[in-house]
């Protein structure tokens, strides 16, 4: 009879068993605790740490303690660290290679604790070094308008100025025009040629008419000396004609050269003056830099987090991203599985539902995150989030709602709602500028945040309400009679609104910045910038005005010299008017008397 058990072969099997049971036990932990800090330092850039991690069957779920992840921007500071996370697993979807995980439970979730040993890792990972998207805003400094008028005598010395120029140049053509007309008036009829046709005149007058023939050619010679006479006025009349339209042109030219001293003040005023343009972004100088330091580090983080929701080399528009492919890398896997089809298909990872607690200054908020996988196309549901807290030390209340879609990681598209009430702000360092130091000493503040991305298109707007304001600004360096004046009104503002709004898109996003210190600071200051402009510019006046006055004056006195022109040409054609008409009447009477 054979025997039913082969001890032998049993005691070899249980040997084995007993050894693979020790070696789970020892050393399994382990290996799942350096895989996550390896795993996780490669993803975030910086140190990963974890306690302890703790394995089990029965039931299948996996406790991980002290999880401690850097900021990579800030080696002695933790992004996030979590005091425990406890999960559950599907057995028998483990057999099928993957991971489902029911619920999943972070408790003691904190941020931007202190390190005790730096994070850094030696060289951060090439994907890592990318994710750094979106302009560096550069922190701009708080410049108040200075009041001390600069010296006018240095200004004129060191600007040509627009008047003399012209000046100089209207008197050049003053004295060309006043040459030419000379010569011109040298060429035309004028006294010794009128006197010619008086003499003529009178020697046809005082000719004896006997006969017929001689009165009819003494009317001849009357009637050539009135188109002569005719002609010769024609050609001054002409020639006045052109002068008007010369002196027209000169006196409007003179006219600019008097107005130009004015211009030429107008000019150095807006270069050398003084501008309210530095308060009146006071928003951007005063919440932008924070503001543009928390929307980059948001991008950066994002962009670390993408793989969790969709798998990296696949979507963004490219062919793989339409639709799921037939083979998959699982999630560990060295090899190449072909993924059959699937009656109630799963993705290779899945969290159906994570609780979180998350342990702020003021409190603890809780919530949950539902369908975290990067496998959403296979899933066919968005990941979701909700968290909320109420009766918070410092904060009435908080809520925060979202939903992250990648179903189609080609058209994928997140949003996310945030309300904030009665936040306590305390204390806060606005504004450290040695002249004009501001604090906001006390506000509550409600916060409301919609901010959505179609894939790499952002669209943001926070509206920011604060009230029981008090801002205060103590005595700084070399007080101005402006920081003075700004200063009193900041201490009289106890309601505040800011709105932020970015749009664009990760890589190259804009950021606007607007609150009611814009304005109002605006108009605070508006009229001692005006009272020292009008004074700038009244003193560059008379400057302009004194070392134009020579010029000038030899303009005005060339162009009454041309005037004279004018005078002469005006006699001429008087006096050869009254000749025509004298000669027109004589052959009028001389052809009276044949009859």
């Amino acid at each position: 009879m054979k025997k039913l058990i082969r001890w032998h072969g049993l005691t070899v099997f249980l040997t084995i068993a007993t050894f693979l049971a020790i070696l789970w036990f020892f050393f399994v932990d382990g290996l799942i605790e350096r895989t996550i800090e390896k795993t996780g330092s490669r993803i975030v850039g910086a140190r990963v740490d974890l306690d302890a991690a703790d394995l089990s069957f029965f039931p299948a779920g996996l406790t991980l303690a002290g999880l401690q992840v850097t900021d990579p921007d800030k080696p002695m500071t933790n992004a996030v660290d979590i005091e425990r996370i406890v999960l559950s697993l599907d057995p028998l979807n483990l057999l099928h290679r993957k991971v489902i995980i029911e619920e999943m439970s972070l408790e003691g979730v904190r941020f931007g604790a202190v390190r005790k040993a730096s994070g850094a890792i030696a060289r951060r990972p090439a994907a890592d070094r990318n994710v750094m998207k979106g302009p560096a805003h550069k922190k701009p400094e708080l410049k108040l308008p200075v009041f001390q008028a600069p010296d006018v005598r240095e200004i004129l010395e060191k600007e040509e100025l627009q008047s003399l120029k012209l000046i100089e140049s209207l008197s050049i053509d003053i004295l060309t025009e006043r040459k030419n007309w000379r010569k011109r008036l040298e060429d035309l009829p004028g006294e010794a040629k009128f006197d010619q046709y008086n003499r003529r005149l009178e020697k046809l007058g005082s000719s004896k008419k006997d006969s017929l023939a001689t009165i009819l050619g003494g009317a001849g010679e009357f009637k050539s000396v009135v188109e002569d006479i005719s002609r010769d006025l024609d050609t001054i009349r002409k020639t006045r004609k052109e002068f008007d339209d010369a002196w027209l042109s000169l006196t409007k030219r003179v006219d600019q050269a008097r107005k130009a001293p004015l211009e030429d003040a107008r000019r150095l005023k807006a270069k050398y003056g003084f501008s309210a343009r530095g308060v009146e972004k006071m928003s951007q100088i005063l919440f932008g830099p924070k503001v543009s330091e928390t929307v980059h580090k948001a991008i950066a983080w994002y962009e670390r987090l993408r793989p969790f929701l969709e798998r990296a080399g696949e979507a963004r528009g490219g062919e793989k991203g339409k639709g799921r492919p037939e083979v998959v890398k699982p999630i560990g896997a060295r090899s190449v599985d072909v993924r059959f089809k699937e009656h109630t298909p799963l993705p290779d990872f899945l969290i159906s539902l994570a609780n979180a607690s998350l342990r702020l200054r003021a409190g603890d908020i809780k919530g949950k995150i539902e369908n975290i996988t990067p496998d959403q196309d296979i899933l066919g549901i968005p990941t979701t989030f909700a968290f909320s807290g109420d009766n918070l030390k410092g904060l009435k209340s908080v809520e925060l709602k979202g939903k992250l879609n990648h179903i189609d990681p080609s058209k994928s598209k997140d949003a996310a709602n945030l309300q904030v009430r009665g936040y306590r702000v305390e204390g806060l360092a606005l504004s450290e500028n040695e002249e004009l130091p501001i604090v906001l000493e006390r506000a509550l503040v409600d916060l409301k945040l919609r901010a959505s991305l179609s894939g790499d298109a952002i669209n943001a707007n926070l509206l920011g309400d604060f009230h029981s304001v008090r801002i205060s600004s103590p005595p700084g360096k070399n007080v101005s009679s402006i920081a003075s004046s700004v200063s009193r009104l900041l201490s009289g503002i106890n309601k505040l609104g800011l709105k932020i709004v970015v749009s664009g898109t990760l890589e190259d996003y804009d950021l606007r910045l607007s609150s009611d210190l814009d304005r109002v600071l605006k108009n605070a200051i508006s009229k001692q910038v005006k009272e020292a402009t009008d004074r700038l510019e009244g003193e560059l006046e008379t400057a302009i005005a004194e070392k134009v006055r020579g010029p000038l004056g030899e303009v005005n006195m060339s162009l009454r010299v041309v005037d004279d022109i004018s005078a002469e040409l005006s006699r001429r054609i008087q006096e050869g008017t009254a000749l025509f008409d004298s000669a027109k009447g004589n052959a009028s009477g001389g052809l009276k008397s044949l009859f």
